[in-house]
């Protein structure tokens, strides 16, 4: 298993795995092996990691175009989860996150200042059953 390192830092989202959205159908199935958070600011962070699609089609019904406000389904594997300082956690060493590549998956932090890296493995099978390894980034 290769893991690639990738930096956080701020508030904004960091969309770690890249889906499809929700008008699209479904080619893969993504499984994240693993994901490892690991503080490296000075003091202890907040996080927030899920898997979040896009309904243009919904968003144009709803707002009559689709820039700007968008209707998304977004589904929260830790919420504002405290990672202290010199700390690492690890997310699906025991139970696997699965979902279809429609689904991207964003991790968060809470404050401008905060950093973090984040080490994650997953696999893509295709829907047809054949299989490829990621290592994003």
């Amino acid at each position: 298993m290769e893991y690639v390192r990738k930096n956080i830092t701020g508030t904004e989202e960091v969309k770690v795995i890249r889906g499809r959205d929700l008008d699209r159908s479904a080619t893969k199935i993504n499984v994240i092996n693993k994901c490892l958070i690991v503080n490296t600011y000075t003091g202890d962070v907040t996080v927030d990691a899920y898997i979040k699609a896009t309904d243009y089609a919904a968003t144009e019904r709803k707002y009559g175009h689709t820039e700007g406000d968008k209707v998304e389904e977004v589904f929260y594997i830790i919420k504002q989860a405290v990672i202290p300082t010199g700390v690492s956690l690890e997310l699906f060493d025991e139970h696997p996150c699965t979902a279809d590549n429609r689904y991207s998956f964003f991790i968060k932090l809470s404050a401008a200042a905060e950093t973090a890296d984040v080490l994650i493995n997953y696999d893509s099978t295709n829907i047809s059953g054949s299989r490829t390894g990621r290592n994003q980034y």
